[in-house]
């Protein structure tokens, strides 16, 4: 991934937490679950998103991109 996406990737995830930690009931409201019982599960969920969505963009920050196509052979 190139880094505009990753940085993206990485904002949407922490923003998604953001909000979460804030107040999970709009969220768990617009799924139309109860709030007694659905908002643990929608937070669970939310956050469970919100982390892959971080680990997927720090992957692409902090790999390496090779400079030029591929290195020459040897041999």
């Amino acid at each position: 991934m190139n880094k505009p996406v990753s940085s993206l990737l990485v904002a949407a995830g922490t923003a998604l937490a953001a909000a979460t930690f804030y107040d999970a009931s709009p969220l768990t409201r617009s799924l139309g679950l109860p709030l007694h019982g659905g908002e643990a599960v929608t937070a669970l969920a939310a956050l469970s998103l919100s982390a892959v969505l971080i680990l997927l963009g720090l992957r692409g920050l902090l790999r390496r991109q090779p400079i030029g196509g591929a290195a020459p052979r040897v041999g």
